[in-house]
């Protein structure tokens, strides 16, 4: 009976630890995904800021809908060939590729030449090191998929989560009420 009692605390503990993740994904999703328009500057958390590619530019690395976990990096560590997120002005982000690298461009700060992906030299454009919001740290792109599917049916998800935790709540609610009752059956008192 002691090793059932056992099993059942450690279910408990398990359950306990789920519901609360859940909750907790679920805030920090709405907050960094779900409540972003498509024209909103990301919102960042520390150093990470969370994207999604939008285009297929830069594939087969990072192809359009991938997931993408950007770590802001210290300016004097990007290098020619890095692919970096960039603010191109207060509404839009663009994920390219560093052409080259301008020391002391403007004011103390590194320019960071970019070019389109269409290979016409025209296009190429410079931004200073203080608008790059962060470098790759881990890509997927079936996470991407999902993080779609969340944005468009963020309602539907948050209702789908939150049975999901009540469901967890009433399964401990019921799993303590056992295990109160093994103990009582033989004798542990609290």
């Amino acid at each position: 009976m002691y090793k059932k009692i056992k099993r059942q605390r450690l279910l408990s503990g398990f359950l306990t630890f789920v519901s609360y993740t859940l909750i907790i994904l679920t805030i920090v999703l709405v907050f960094l995904v779900g409540l972003q328009g498509p024209t909103d500057m990301p919102r960042s958390l520390g150093d990470f800021t969370i994207l999604r590619v939008m285009t297929d530019e830069l594939a087969p690395e990072l192809p359009e809908n991938t997931f993408t976990l950007m770590r802001a990096p210290n300016p004097r560590d990007l290098e020619e060939g890095q692919i970096v997120a960039y603010a191109v002005d207060d509404y839009s982000i663009a994920i390219d590729r560093i052409i080259t690298i301008v020391p002391n461009h403007h004011a103390g700060q590194a320019g960071i030449l970019f070019q389109q992906h269409d290979e016409d030299i025209d296009q190429a454009f410079l931004v200073l090191d203080r608008n790059v919001i962060g470098t790759p740290i881990f890509t997927n792109r079936p996470l991407g998929q999902v993080l779609i599917l969340f944005q468009e049916h963020l309602i539907v998800t948050v209702v789908a989560i939150v049975v999901v935790f009540v469901g967890f709540l009433v399964l401990q609610a019921r799993l303590k009420g056992k295990i109160a009752d093994n103990e009582e059956a033989v004798g542990i008192k609290h």
